[in-house]
């Protein structure tokens, strides 16, 4: 298996154990490598096709779908959720899928006790579901070393909708992603960010010009791997 791959591996069951002893999690999936010639895929899921996600708009349905499905690796102890994904060959990335999918609905840990989270919206009345509803956006990492135009970089992030792309310096690292995530939606719930010195962020390479042809762009400090 390629180095690399390995070294995500390492970081992710790392991340995971951690998550799990801090009880943020209420469920979760192992990385697993799928290894074809050179080339190793790590995903929760050899069958992750993610094709009902891109729609314009994400909503409920999407959400639930997700779950039924099983399509992620970590469920958050409020229902928001992670996708990681990576695409590796030759010690380099050749794409990824680093996703945060919050949760588009309040509920309390009571609520879901002996109910699958999928069902619970559809316990609820119709004014409650309004009560409860969150009007949350999904952020999405992607990368693709074969595919830039004018309106994809190779790295960009996207959120709100599928159109709204924000161009990034390169390929992200695990440790850039999930510290993103815990230092931005969890830094109540998780406030030991700075001891996670097992999970660095690191930098790959920039596949973006440098300067960018955006006046907005996403750009990182971290030492090279």
């Amino acid at each position: 298996m390629d180095q690399l791959a390995e070294q995500i591996l390492r970081d992710y069951k790392w991340a995971m154990d951690e998550l799990i002893e801090r009880e943020l999690l209420i469920d979760s999936n192992s990385l697993i490598p799928f290894v074809s010639h050179q080339r190793t895929v790590l995903s929760w899921s050899g069958n992750a096709h993610l094709s009902y996600l891109f729609d314009e708009y994400t909503n409920l349905d999407s959400y639930r779908a997700i779950l039924d499905r099983r399509d992620f690796c970590f469920c958050f102890s409020d229902g928001g959720l992670v996708q990681i994904r990576y695409d590796i060959e030759d010690r380099s990335i050749l794409s990824h899928r680093l996703c945060y999918f919050p949760c588009p609905f309040s509920f309390v840990p009571e609520d879901s006790e002996g109910i699958a989270l999928a069902e619970l919206p559809l316990l609820f009345s119709a004014d409650e579901l309004r009560f409860r509803i969150k009007l949350a956006s999904p952020i999405r990492f992607d990368f693709d070393a074969e595919l830039a135009d004018d309106r994809h970089a190779h790295s960009h992030v996207s959120f709100n909708k599928e159109s709204c792309r924000l161009p990034a310096y390169g390929p992200v690292s695990l440790g850039h992603f999930l510290r993103f995530v815990l230092r931005y939606f969890y830094e109540t719930e998780f406030s030991a960010l700075n001891e996670w010195e097992d999970l660095k962020p690191r930098l790959y390479r920039r596949t973006l010009p440098y300067p960018p042809p955006h006046k907005l762009h996403l750009e990182t400090a971290a030492s090279y791997s």
